[in-house]
C-alpha cells in the first residue's frame, strides 16, 4: 500500500515504496507525456486530450495498453483526477467556472459525466487527487487570485467543505498516501509529510525525478488529514 508510480514529463513513470526504500523506473506501452495517472488493481488512466487506459497487473508489474476514451464535450481536464473504482474516475473540470468536481463513467469508447460539486470561486485543482476509503476526498487546489496552493478535504457524500489548509505559493504536483500519512511532493522532488494535529509540513525525502502526478491503489488510502468541520487553516512551508 506504500507503492506510489510517478508520472514524469519525459514519458517515464516511475514506482516509488517509500517505507521500503524501493525506487525504480517501469515500463508503460505507449506512455507520453501526459498531465497525469491515475489507477486501481486492475487498470491505470492517463489524461492527454483523451483518456488512455491500461489493463495491469501489480505484482510483478505489467501493463498492456487497451484503448483511448474520448473526453466529454467541453472538458478539460489538466490536474485532478483519481480512480474511484474500475468504471468510475474522479476528475475536475477546469473547462467551466467556477471549476466542477465531476464522476466519469468510463466503461464506453466515450466518458459519461456526473457533476458532484464545484470548488470555490476562484480555485483550480493542480495535481491528483485522494479518494479514501472513508469517503473522504483530497486535492491540491490554487488560489488563482492570491496564487496561493492549499490542500482541501471534502466529505465526498456530503460534498462539505471540512478542511482548507494554506501551504504557501509554491507548486505541488503530487498527492499521496503511506502508512496512515499524507505526503505531498514537488516538481523539484522534495517530499513532505503533513503533520495531522499542526498541519506542519515536514520534509522527509528529496526524489530524483521531476514528477508531474502520482498514483496508488484506491483502496490503499485509507487515511484522511481530519474529520473536524474547520474550514479555514494556515501552515507555511518553512
Amino acid at each position: 500500500c506504500c507503492g506510489i508510480l510517478f508520472a514524469q514529463a519525459d514519458d517515464k513513470v516511475y514506482y516509488l515504496n517509500l517505507s521500503q526504500g524501493i525506487f525504480v523506473e517501469i515500463y508503460l506501452p505507449s506512455f507520453t507525456t501526459t498531465y497525469g495517472i491515475t489507477m486501481t488493481n486492475n487498470y491505470l488512466w492517463s489524461f492527454t486530450t483523451e483518456i488512455l487506459l491500461w489493463d495491469i497487473y501489480l505484482s510483478p508489474f505489467s501493463a498492456v495498453y487497451n484503448r483511448a476514451i474520448t473526453l466529454p464535450v467541453g472538458y478539460t481536464v489538466t490536474g485532478g483526477f483519481v480512480a474511484k473504482d474500475d468504471d468510475t474516475l474522479i476528475v475536475s473540470n477546469s473547462a467551466v467556472s467556477p471549476v466542477e468536481i465531476a464522476e466519469l463513467d468510463v466503461t464506453d469508447s466515450i466518458a459519461i459525466d456526473t457533476v458532484i460539486f464545484t470548488l470555490a470561486a476562484d480555485r483550480d485543482n493542480v495535481s491528483n487527487m485522494l479518494y479514501t476509503t472513508g469517503e473522504k476526498l483530497i486535492m491540491i487546489n490554487q488560489d488563482t487570485m492570491t496564487s496561493d496552493y492549499y490542500i482541501t478535504q471534502y466529505d465526498y457524500p456530503t460534498t462539505t467543505l471540512e478542511l482548507d489548509i494554506n501551504i504557501g505559493t509554491e507548486a505541488p504536483t503530487s498527492l499521496y498516501e503511506c502508512d496512515c500519512n499524507i505526503y505531498i511532493t514537488y516538481a523539484d522532488g522534495t517530499t513532505w509529510m503533513m503533520e495531522k494535529t499542526t498541519y506542519e509540513l515536514i520534509e522527509v525525502v528529496t526524489l530524483t525525478i521531476s514528477p508531474i502526478s502520482a498514483a496508488q491503489v484506491p483502496g490503499c488510502v485509507t487515511s484522511s488529514l481530519t474529520d473536524i468541520n474547520t474550514t479555514t487553516t494556515t501552515t507555511t512551508i518553512p
